[in-house]
């Protein structure tokens, strides 16, 4: 059991680990050969829960001929932008953005004036911090016990 409770907790710890990494990849891509683009809001998405609504939107632009939208953890899943009320109330579907991209990879992009990318980075450190910690000591209490019954044994 110890041996779950274990590898989940440094699984967790990877997991906030690939979403700082992705994040900061993304950034610098875009840092390096900034551009922006119109893109086409494709879909309206509003969700709930205890710290009430959230409002996110999809969008879609073309470049060089090839059609790109946003995209997180190394692009290969789909990504809303979080919006605020007002603006989620003024858009509708097919309205345009602005979006600031990579030029020499448009696959990263993001809204050109979104803020709320780093919102989420110090909820992801304390993640790797914590579920770190507790996945190491519970390795380190496994391996412990494995001694002592060795140790016992012989």
């Amino acid at each position: 059991m110890r041996v779950i409770v274990s590898i989940v907790f440094i699984l967790l710890s990877l997991w906030f680990s690939l979403l700082i990494i992705d994040t900061l990849t993304s950034e610098i891509y875009i840092s390096l050969n900034r551009k922006e683009v119109s893109a086409n809001i494709t879909q309206k998405i509003t969700t709930h829960g205890k710290d009430g609504y959230k409002y996110f939107i999809e969008y879609a632009f073309e470049f060089n001929h090839r059609s790109y939208s946003r995209k997180s953890l190394f692009q290969l899943v789909n990504k809303k932008s979080k919006v605020s009320r007002i603006e989620y109330e003024s858009y509708e579907i097919g309205n345009t953005v602005l979006v600031s991209f990579a030029g020499d990879n448009p696959n990263y992009n993001r809204l050109k004036d979104d803020v709320s990318i780093y919102n989420n980075f110090f909820f992801y450190i304390i993640g790797i911090i914590l579920f770190g910690a507790i996945g190491i000591n519970e390795t380190k209490i496994m391996i412990q016990k494995t001694m002592k019954t060795t140790s016992t044994s012989t």
